[in-house]
């Protein structure tokens, strides 16, 4: 079993669009690929939440850890 956290960076843009998704840190590449396309397909499918600063919406990085414990 291997186990252990994929980090990914990404941009999440006011309008509540993510995008320029990056792997910070991973396990392997088989793994860090499936948790990018994830992401990516859960950022299409839905809009973000936007940042928040001074009352309005601005455009913000977000790191996400997502851990996986595979047996």
């Amino acid at each position: 079993g291997m186990e252990g956290g994929v980090w990914i960076r990404f941009m999440g843009w006011r309008g509540g669009r993510g995008s320029k998704f990056q792997i910070v840190k991973g396990i392997n590449k088989e793994i860090d690929e499936e948790a990018l396309r994830v992401l990516k397909e859960q950022a299409a499918a839905k809009k973000w939440t936007p940042g928040m600063q001074k009352g309005g919406k601005v455009n913000s990085q977000y790191v996400i850890p997502i851990q996986f414990r595979l047996n």
